[in-house]
């Protein structure tokens, strides 16, 4: 019973103790998308306690906007190979008398005709 005691503030919620180490954890969950409810649900706080500690933690809310923000750099870069297409080369080793090496050229876009 004493211990249950310990483990809720005096609002009657669980205790949210920040740690330093939620930092990097929280940049690396955002560079997979997450969102702040999802970040909530990894740390097991509400969503209101993850803004609490992106004002009050600088370091924890500059980790939550520089991965949110180089996922979604990735998001609209991929979106705008998918729009334009890309052209890409390789090179192709051919079985020839003089093992030479063709450089080859491959255009992936849309296909205007689907």
């Amino acid at each position: 019973m004493e211990e249950e005691k310990r483990n809720v503030n005096a609002g009657g919620r669980g205790i949210t103790v920040y740690i330093p180490e939620y930092e990097e954890q929280a940049y690396n969950y955002c560079l997979l998308g997450a969102t702040n409810e999802t970040l909530a649900e990894f740390f097991g706080v509400c969503p209101a306690t993850i803004k609490k500690w992106m004002k009050k933690y600088q370091g924890f809310g500059e980790s939550v906007r520089r991965g949110k923000l180089m996922a979604d750099m990735k998001v609209a870069g991929n979106l705008y190979i998918r729009a334009v297409g890309i052209l890409t080369s390789r090179w192709l080793h051919t079985e020839l008398k003089c093992r030479q090496k063709n450089k080859f050229f491959s255009y992936y876009g849309r296909n205007l005709f689907e």
